[in-house]
């Protein structure tokens, strides 16, 4: 504001002009947040409103407490502006904004306390059934991961979200046993309640074996060992080679119950490691037949004859690698024959020796009956 002064005396007068200053405009600063209560890690909005002659210029904001602003001062558009705050701790913080004035209006601050609360945290308890006591064995939850040879496994503390986990999938407790885990992996999800618990139940395994004996004497299935679960059924199978047949299984331990011993495509339960072996044999492609040799001699004294034979064994085997369609398969056959008496040619001394040997016992008998009578 521009004022004329006219300054008179006896001889003069002098015209003057003076500028005048108006005074500057008181302001207020009102800050508000959103929301009013924050937990540690999230944010709230600080908004800042100067009321006064259409105040332009700056606002600055200040903490007194463990935090950050997306950005420490804004410009005032239309009165107003905004910042947003992240506490990284709990309690209670106080939040300032200062505003600087500009050439019609005052400075001027305000300032709000903030309550930050503690992050919320999750319990999540692994717990497992079915390793023997004593065992070790592993979780992994996000970043985290702990060992313990008891029945449960607990990670405390934890942020709301989601975790992916796993456990040991197989646990051995030598090269024929082991524990395998029903499910090793998965994701917990995390977000209120307070209290997460996952179940993994493991189940005992066997190593089963499968051999061939004599090792060229077929092929069996399955060929490679094979972990079967605790009380499990497979099928097995025993496939002979060229000139051989199955004979049966052999189980080294009763620890498996096999359905059929004699067939070769079966049902075996497994209750613990065990190998079972295929038996098989040569099979003769050509009947044979044995007889023994037979001897007869002729005594050289009239008064007796003597033959000697022996057993006649006739063994006859026949394959069984082609047998036709709807017949049985050909077995193998041993049978023995009674002895045979060989058929004797008469000679001419025997027809001159026995007459006499009748005449000579003749004899005998009436000169024994005359002896008698005289006594």
């Amino acid at each position: 504001m521009v004022a004329n002064t006219v300054l008179t005396g006896p001889q003069t007068s002098v015209q003057a002009s003076v500028l005048l200053t108006p005074p500057l405009q008181q302001t207020v600063t009102y800050l508000t947040r959103e929301p009013n209560t924050v937990v540690v890690g999230s944010s709230t909005k600080c908004i800042a409103e100067v009321v006064g002659s259409s105040p332009t210029g700056l606002v600055y904001f200040y903490t007194s407490g463990n935090g950050s602003f997306s950005a420490t001062v804004c410009v005032l558009t239309a009165s107003v502006c905004s910042v947003t705050y992240t506490p990284k701790s709990p309690g209670l913080q106080m939040i300032t904004a200062y505003y600087s004035g500009d050439a019609k209006n005052k400075p001027s601050h305000a300032e709000f306390e903030l309550t930050v609360a503690p992050k919320p945290t999750y319990t999540v308890v692994f717990i497992e059934s079915g390793l023997p006591s004593g065992v070790n064995w592993t979780v992994e939850l996000g970043e985290l991961r702990e060992t313990h040879n008891t029945t449960a496994i607990t990670f405390k503390g934890l942020s709301a979200g989601v975790y992916h986990w796993n456990v040991s999938p197989y646990i051995y407790e030598g090269p024929d046993v082991r524990y395998a885990a029903n499910t090793s992996s998965g994701d917990v999800y995390i977000n209120c309640s307070s209290s997460i618990t996952v179940q993994v139940v493991y189940t005992p395994e066997f190593l089963l074996v499968l051999a061939a004996s004599p090792p060229d004497g077929g092929v069996v299935s399955p060929a490679q060992p094979i972990w079967v679960a605790y009380g499990a059924s497979i099928i097995i199978d025993a496939s002979p080679a060229t000139g051989s047949e199955f004979i049966g299984w052999m189980p080294s331990t009763q620890l498996v119950v096999v359905a059929n011993l004699s067939s070769k495509a079966t049902l075996v339960k497994v209750f613990g490691p065990a190998t079972l072996t295929a038996l098989f044999q040569q099979v003769n492609t050509q009947s044979s037949i044995t007889t023994s040799s037979m001897t007869t001699s002729t005594p050289s004294t009239p008064t007796k004859n003597t033959i000697s034979t022996t057993t006649t064994t006739a063994t006859i085997s026949t394959s069984n690698t082609s047998v036709s369609a709807g017949k049985p398969p050909s077995t193998s056959i041993s049978q023995t024959t009674p002895p045979i008496m060989p058929q004797l040619t008469p000679q001419l001394g025997e027809y001159i020796i026995t007459p006499l040997l009748i005449i000579l016992l003749i004899s005998i008998g009436i000169f024994a009956w005359r002896k008698s009578r005289k006594a």
